[in-house]
């Protein structure tokens, strides 16, 4: 059954095509020029048509986008209509004619106009029902594959895990990490994630992800299974590419059973920070074939490298990668937080001979990130570590606990608390703080850090 696009990208694309800028719809709508191109491209991949020429410069509408902005703008109650007009025979003929050599362009449609034909039974969209129309924050509904176009970037659906021995409380246990790990993996920046009722149609189903990730136009796949045997708890993790059923990442934790929702929480927090990192990996992947990269396919390349280490070897070619992500545009917030986290590197680990700079260029864009996007975890614990290597240790630790409140599975947020109260005399309180980025990511590659600032706060007790 064909599904409408999520209700923000229509209100996205409403606010560009009335102000004919992604930044003035941005200021509207409380969100970034990014996450506006992102509900656009959300809704192009749904339609099959590009709604805006984006260059060269300015900004204009496509035929397409043409007529589907005067129905939309007519109230979101007809945007089922709406969006079955824009795909008429008639508009495409009209596209078409545009396209061909010599086309001439013609005026914005009007509803009147794209009312003179009855929709056919191949082009009619199924009104969706409350449920399929309201769209909670950081999920999408599921929108109408089509053959040969692309998925959003990082859109992923979250799969009933397996209860193996089909206890009854295990049965509850299952289902609590998928909706846990849904709401989790929703608050990634720029994540598509579907939501729970409709992930929750494929349980106790035979499984094929290709299909699945056709019909929900959908990159990857996280499934599992749980497994209870005597007093222990074993779950299993994977993730996996829709499109080439491959394997990215799995993972295994047995646990005592005990208090379950404790249990839930731990397993879902430690998962939710491992795959934020995977999900960044196989993006990078993808956009090192992009012959005419964007600004994101490049911040997620700047990503990749960031992730696996704070040494020159990474830092200086992320830079490259995300000063040309800003040129493309200069207020993708991810772009800006990514290049204030490597000024903060580069300058705290005086790996540069402008340390000074560095560290004022971090202040900088991180106050131009949150400026943009006020809720940007990333920027916080940017601005943060900013505060943190001047000495400005209560400032820091507010930034990083905001930042923790935004997104729990920040893992270097703990750490840095631990760093900030050590410096300001509170080292007996630090421990906790390590210890607990430790136990959301044991394996990550600042791990060696976390531990040796663990030894100086003890050193501070002696």
């Amino acid at each position: 059954m064909k599904r409408l696009p999520p209700l923000k990208a229509l209100r996205a694309f409403e606010a560009a095509a009335r102000h004919m800028s992604f930044k003035a719809a941005a200021d509207e709508l409380a969100l970034t020029p990014t996450a506006i191109s992102h509900q656009i491209r959300l809704l192009e991949t749904a339609l099959g048509r590009a709604l805006f020429r984006r260059r060269p410069r300015p900004l204009t509408l496509t035929p397409a986008g043409a007529a589907l902005f005067p129905v939309v703008r007519k109230g979101f109650d007809s945007i089922a209509e709406a969006f079955a007009m824009v795909r008429r025979e008639d508009v495409s003929r009209r596209l078409e004619a545009i396209d061909a050599p010599g086309g001439m362009p013609c005026a914005p449609a009007t509803s009147e106009q794209l009312d003179e034909k009855p929709v056919t039974a191949s082009t009619q969209l199924v009104r969706a029902s409350p449920i399929e129309r309201s769209n909670i924050s950081g999920e999408l509904v599921p929108s109408v594959h089509h053959q040969g176009l692309s998925s959003p970037r990082l859109s992923l659906v979250v799969l009933p895990f397996a209860n193996v021995g089909g206890d009854h409380e295990q049965e509850y246990f299952a289902d609590g990490i998928t909706e846990s790990l849904t709401v989790d993996l929703s608050r990634i920046s720029g994540a598509f994630v579907i939501a729970r009722n409709t992930a929750f149609a494929y349980k106790s189903k035979a499984i094929d992800l290709r299909q699945i990730g056709r019909d929900l136009n959908v990159r990857y796949g996280l499934e599992g299974s749980v497994q209870r045997g005597g007093n222990r708890l074993r779950l299993n993790v994977q993730l996996i590419d829709c499109d080439t059923r491959t394997h990215l990442w799995a993972e295994r934790f047995d646990k005592e059973l005990g208090d379950l929702f404790e249990m839930q929480d731990d397993i879902v927090t430690r998962i939710a920070g491992q795959l934020g990192a995977q999900l960044v990996e196989a993006e990078a992947r993808r956009a090192e074939g992009a012959l005419d990269p964007d600004s994101m396919d490049l911040y997620f390349r700047a990503r990749a490298l960031i992730n696996r280490g704070s040494t020159a070897e990474y830092l200086k070619p992320a830079e490259a990668f995300l000063e040309r992500a800003l040129q493309l545009d200069p207020n993708n917030v991810d772009a800006l937080a990514a290049k204030g986290w490597v000024n903060m590197d580069l300058g705290a680990g005086f790996m540069t001979d402008d340390h000074a700079a560095r560290l004022a260029s971090a202040e900088t864009t991180a106050i131009k990130a949150l400026s943009l996007a006020p809720n940007h975890a990333w920027a916080h614990l940017v601005l943060g570590s900013f505060y943190n290597t001047v000495n400005r240790g209560t400032e820091a630790i507010a930034e990083f606990e905001h930042a923790l409140m935004l997104d729990r599975d920040l893992v270097y947020a703990h750490a840095l608390i631990g760093m900030a109260k050590t410096a300001l005399g509170r080292a007996k309180e630090a421990e906790g703080h390590y210890c607990e980025a430790l136990r959301l990511s044991s394996r990550d590659v600042a791990a060696h850090h976390w531990m040796s600032s663990a030894g100086t706060s003890k050193l501070h007790l002696a």
